[in-house]
């Protein structure tokens, strides 16, 4: 093993190229942003008055990404039992914005007084008042720097509620379309970041459930992706000259350009919509990291490594990296981690992943 090879040679570039992608992230998240981050979920059942969405905190950020039949609602429930503030929008795809598929609200309020008439199809439970927010359509189209997705927002109510109400417990939210429209929708609901450790890890698969919820259809992610991922995985299937670890790590490696590539494409679709606006940058900033995730992750694969506990903790960072940067699909990271417990102690020097 010549000078500059080994672990050795990838000590002072892996290690500056660790810390570089590290002071990224960290920049990133102080990139001002128009919107908050939001826990994205997909309620697979919530149009039965009887039995509505539960909501466990209203002060929680949450995205409720939701369609609507023909005369159809979606009904929410949330405990408010003190005076509080309750933050909630709507969001549309662009698409159905323009069709003229602009939701509202009716808050139910338990022990309220009636509001303006309801469509006969939206149902008040017994007891309960009602306040409608209208939904309009706003002349700007949104953009969203983490997501990369436009979309208009056709409702915004922000006041403090429960002076309103007689009596303590639950409100429902009700979304529905004043004329019995079908249509994709998101309520947006709280004003407190707080993320889950299963919320952090599967934003990826949403980030793809929220593409197709934009109206980008399924063939705007699966061709990037297959087009990139495909270019640096099929070679190494016929590929007998490489270990299984290192087959890994290079998969990997396309699979963090895969998800540059997906993003750059939705980035593109959505701001040609909305346009040009500083929250771009943070979607610029997340497909530059996975290049250089990728790109870092790629050489990794072929250099030689001559110390397996120092390789190994550098593809467990790499992971971890990945992670929390949302990259790889979830299916990259797993394959580091994959690659790095398959070296084996002690070992010596470049064969440490070859067996």
């Amino acid at each position: 093993m010549g000078p500059g090879r080994g672990f050795g040679g990838l000590r002072v570039s892996s290690a500056f190229a660790m810390a570089f992608v590290v002071v990224l992230m960290m920049l990133l998240t102080s990139i001002p942003s128009s919107s908050d981050g939001h826990a994205p979920h997909f309620p697979s059942s919530n149009n039965d008055p009887e039995n509505p969405y539960e909501i466990s905190d209203h002060a929680k950020s949450w995205v409720l990404y939701s369609s609507l039949a023909e005369n159809g609602v979606g009904y929410y429930r949330v405990g408010l039992d003190t005076v509080d503030r309750l933050l909630l929008q709507i969001l549309v795809p662009v698409s159905e914005g323009k069709r003229g598929f602009v939701p509202n609200i009716a808050i139910m309020i338990p022990g309220g007084t009636p509001g303006e008439p309801l469509p006969s199809f939206v149902n008040v439970p017994e007891g309960y008042g009602h306040e409608v927010v209208s939904g309009s359509l706003p002349s700007a189209i949104d953009y969203e720097g983490i997501t990369a997705t436009a979309f208009y927002t056709v409702v915004d109510f922000d006041e403090i509620v429960g002076e309103f109400a007689d009596e303590k417990g639950a409100f429902i939210i009700a979304v529905y379309h004043p004329a019995g429209l079908h249509g994709d929708y998101a309520l947006v609901m709280g004003y407190k970041e707080m993320f889950t450790l299963t919320e952090i890890v599967m934003v990826p698969l949403s980030l793809l459930q929220i593409y197709l919820w934009a109206g980008n259809g399924i063939l705007a992610v699966a061709i990037p992706f297959a087009l990139v991922a495909g270019f640096g995985t099929i070679p190494l299937l016929r590929d007998r000259s490489k270990s299984l670890a290192r087959k890994f790590i290079r998969i990997a490696g396309f699979l963090f350009l895969a998800t540059a590539a997906v993003v750059t494409v939705q980035m593109t679709i959505a701001l040609s919509q909305s346009g040009w606006g500083s929250e771009a940058l943070a979607t610029i900033g997340l497909i530059f990291l996975s290049v250089v995730l990728g790109a870092l992750t790629i050489r990794f694969s072929v250099r030689d490594f001559n110390d397996a506990l120092k390789t190994r903790a550098l593809l467990m960072g790499l992971a971890l990296v990945a992670v929390i940067s949302w990259n790889g699909y979830l299916i990259g990271p797993l394959l580091l981690i994959a690659a790095a417990t398959m070296l084996r102690f002690p070992r010596d020097a470049s064969m440490a992943l070859e067996e």
